[in-house]
């Protein structure tokens, strides 16, 4: 009887210790799905792993392609598709870039705490917007709209439709020039990402978490 009694304490204390190590674990696989998500700019996908995406910054909560698109000026907003591609070439460039890494964990009142650094793409810093000015200076519209003029492609009796028409081709193949050949700059940020366990599930805390977003 005594063998047994040792015998049970012994699993106890095992079961106690797997599951402090499997809570560690769960809070740790949270923190990493988040920041994969944060990395890969799935802004949807990291706010699954958020415990109130309500105190989310204004400009996380709506970030989108949607939104980017929708601040085109309104003449150019049938050629969004367009733009579109472009756009989405620059955040895959920028996508390469990103990565984290967890440097130090430690359990806290409720859940753990994560140390980690980010390299982020620095799009303050990014030469898109020079590079693209550069290419699209007033000789090179000049150039293009002479260059259409001569070929017939439009006329100056043509309407602005017809002028768009013909003319956002151009300036969009400009622009997956300039992206395409763009080396994004990085920036390394260190942060804290909180995770918390509410009802048996783990969450990010959004009121806790510390990094930039």
């Amino acid at each position: 009887m005594k063998k047994l009694s040792v015998l049970l304490v012994a699993v106890i204390l095992m079961l106690s210790l797997f599951g402090c190590g499997n809570g560690e674990q769960l809070a740790r696989e949270t923190a990493e799905g988040f920041l994969s998500a944060y990395c890969e700019l799935d802004i949807q996908k990291m706010m699954g792993f958020v415990d109130d995406t309500s105190k989310l910054p204004d400009d996380v909560k709506d970030f989108s392609m949607e939104k980017i698109m929708g601040e085109f000026p309104e003449e150019l907003k049938a050629y969004t598709g367009e733009f579109e591609k472009v756009v989405n070439v620059f955040f895959d460039k920028a996508k390469e870039k990103m990565s984290y890494s967890i440097k130090e964990s430690a359990e806290i009142e409720g859940g753990y705490e994560f140390v980690v650094d980010i390299i982020q793409a620095d799009f303050e810093n990014s030469e898109f917007e020079d590079k693209l000015t550069e290419s699209l200076s007033t000789e090179k519209a000049t150039e293009i709209v002479n260059e259409l003029l001569s070929s017939g492609a439009i006329t100056y009796q043509s309407t602005q439709e017809e002028i768009y028409n013909a003319l956002v081709p151009k300036v969009v193949s400009i622009m997956e020039e300039v992206v395409n050949g763009l080396e994004i700059a990085t920036k390394t940020e260190q942060g804290t990402v909180v995770v918390i366990e509410k009802g048996g599930q783990w969450f990010v805390s959004a009121d806790k978490t510390n990094i930039e977003y």
